[in-house]
């Protein structure tokens, strides 16, 4: 009888353990975990963004950053031209995200329910580009063709800057900044400052990158192209992507050039916005 007893509390005990909820212990896997997002969502290294975490793949990632990959994962562009042929790719150049804050959430849908999240506060750290996808469940995981390192090195393409160029540049995402209510997109950086941290200059952005990846002994050009890529936060995704895709191909000059000519337009449109905004109060 106690034989039998045994054995009916240890099976009892397995049922229980299945039906139970399961750990958030993410065991370590091959490749690069990596959330999908759209052109938008990409955050370019030296960008700060806060981001609401819901969907459950992208929970474990956040989960297997933190657990084996030093807080970072990488952010990838499906490609929505192979889509439409049925076929699946991913765009050439995504972001590599460092995780600075993780504060569990709770999110309800439209219809009254309510499951787990994460409330994160991220940091673009440098730029990945994908060359195989090795699996897509439970996450996305990639293998990376090489390393960034050349971006945040004296090889990152940019020539020394002329005089005024960095200023020229601050100066234009300036006035961005200032005017980002009349943005008509909300980007990383664009929508409203909910985390403290949020309203850092991209000079501190900068400097924050260069240390959470060793390299402070930076050149100027270097420095110069991550501030760049730090202002797309305020420019649409289209330029933002182009502007990355430039600086993982070497092209760091190419890529300045882009993003200034860009914040020029961009800063010009709002100004625009801005006057007529104060016409019509009148």
């Amino acid at each position: 009888m106690r034989v039998l007893l045994l054995l009916f509390a240890s099976a009892t005990a397995y049922k229980l353990s299945r039906l139970g909820p399961k750990g958030n212990v993410v065991p370590k896997v091959d490749g690069y975990a990596c959330i999908p997002v759209p052109k938008d969502k990409l955050v370019a290294p030296g960008q700060r963004a806060s981001m609401h975490i819901y969907d459950a793949s992208s929970l474990e990632v956040v989960r297997y950053a933190q657990a084996h990959a030093n807080s970072t994962y990488g952010q990838v562009v499906i490609d929505e031209v192979a889509m439409q042929d049925r076929r699946f790719g991913l765009l050439e150049v995504g972001s590599r995200v460092k995780l600075l804050s993780v504060t569990p959430s709770v999110h309800r849908d439209k219809f009254g329910g309510s499951s787990p999240s994460f409330k994160a506060e991220v940091i673009g750290v440098g730029l990945i580009e994908p060359a195989e996808v090795l699996q897509k469940m439970p996450f996305m995981t990639v293998r990376p063709a090489e390393e960034d390192c050349s971006l945040l090195s004296a090889g990152s393409g940019v020539a020394a800057p002329g005089p005024g160029a960095a200023a020229a540049l601050s100066e234009a995402a300036e006035i961005c900044q200032d005017l980002e209510e009349l943005a008509s997109f909300k980007g990383p950086m664009t929508r409203k400052r909910e985390v403290e941290g949020s309203t850092r200059t991209i000079d501190e952005c900068v400097q924050q990158v260069l240390a959470l990846r060793g390299c402070e002994g930076a050149d100027e050009g270097t420095r110069v192209l991550l501030s760049a890529l730090a202002a797309t936060a305020f420019l649409p995704g289209a330029p933002r992507f182009e502007a990355m895709l430039l600086a993982q191909r070497g092209e760091g000059t190419a890529a300045v050039a882009l993003v200034h000519a860009a914040l020029e337009e961009e800063s010009r449109r709002r100004l625009a916005l801005k006057a007529l905004s104060g016409l019509s109060a009148e």
